[in-house]
């Protein structure tokens, strides 16, 4: 493969792109190489960032092709913290069955592990938001060239 720079600048945000590239690198825009075969998809950003504020996470699925990975780490960390608060609250049950009760700093601690489960999925949503908002709605128009791209790379 060759990666020697020709004089090839992208027309939508100007940096410099090598005489092969099909879209843009930097901002996702279609170059002179860019061919449209039937059947590709164009995403929206505005259905990205609505799926991302009232879903979160979920949003992702929208796009999963390029972003299974951050689906994948927001959706397991989740899940890991909510399995320590279940086996927590069953300790604690048994603990009170036996006649336990916590000293005053672990409850402090298992409270604050608490709200950090309850705060995970305002942030894993809040990611999901900031991500899409922040991708380019040229990103969204190639997504089907750009997934196809990575298809091939991965290949």
């Amino acid at each position: 493969m060759s990666t020697q720079l020709a004089n090839n600048f992208c027309s939508a945000c100007g940096s410099s792109i090598i005489e092969t590239a099909i879209i843009c690198p930097k901002c996702g825009s279609p170059t002179a190489k860019y061919v449209v075969t039937k059947g590709t998809a164009e995403k929206s950003k505005t259905t990205a960032v609505v799926l991302a504020i009232f879903l979160g996470i979920w949003s992702w699925l929208y796009t999963y092709k390029i972003n299974k990975n951050k689906f994948w780490v927001a959706l397991t960390t989740y899940l890991a913290f909510s399995v320590v608060i279940l086996i927590r609250g069953l300790f604690a049950a048994y603990q009170r069955d036996i006649g336990y009760y916590p000293t005053a700093e672990e409850a402090i601690l298992w409270r604050t592990v608490a709200f950090a489960w309850l705060f995970t999925p305002v942030a894993f949503t809040i990611w999901a938001i900031v991500d899409n908002a922040t991708k380019s709605s040229s990103w969204y128009q190639n997504y089907a060239t750009r997934n196809r791209l990575n298809q091939t790379i991965q290949e």
